[in-house]
């Protein structure tokens, strides 16, 4: 009886989360860190903050993101390709609006990266952004 009490509820778990087996970090401004398969930086232009993946999803930060922070203006990222060669750094403005029609163009502008490591540390001295890495844990 047990199991199927157990069994019961996290069925009715599944079923009620619209996103269950995905971990989401909501960055502000509608930008979000996502881990399913991969890690990636998404934003949703329409603000889905249960899943960020409507149809006004755009993948932000490509590949395995391995580091990130975030304040209320900045987001940092580091990034590894799938052979783990030369990771990528990333700087993105969130201090604009994407509401617009062209918005995808427009956060491509507001994003800096790929860059090494050297331009990365460069450019955030540079912008004033007070944010160290922080790893994830299961990388």
């Amino acid at each position: 009886m047990k199991k199927f009490l157990v069994l019961g509820l996290v069925v009715l778990w599944i079923v009620s989360c619209k996103c269950p087996f995905l971990w989401i970090v909501n960055l502000g401004n509608n930008f979000a860190l996502l881990q399913w398969d991969d890690t990636d930086i998404v934003y949703d232009r329409n603000g889905d903050k249960e899943c960020f993946s409507s149809s006004e999803s755009v993948q932000v930060v490509p590949f395995e993101v391995v580091a990130y922070n975030f304040n209320d203006r900045w987001i940092i990222a580091k990034s590894d390709s799938k052979s783990g060669d030369n990771p990528q750094y990333w700087i993105i403005d969130k201090q604009y609006n994407f509401s617009r029609l062209g918005y995808r163009e427009e956060l491509q502008r507001q994003t800096t990266g790929p860059l090494d490591s050297i331009s990365f540390y460069k450019t955030i001295k540079t912008y004033g952004i007070d944010l160290q890495l922080k790893y994830l844990s299961n990388k």
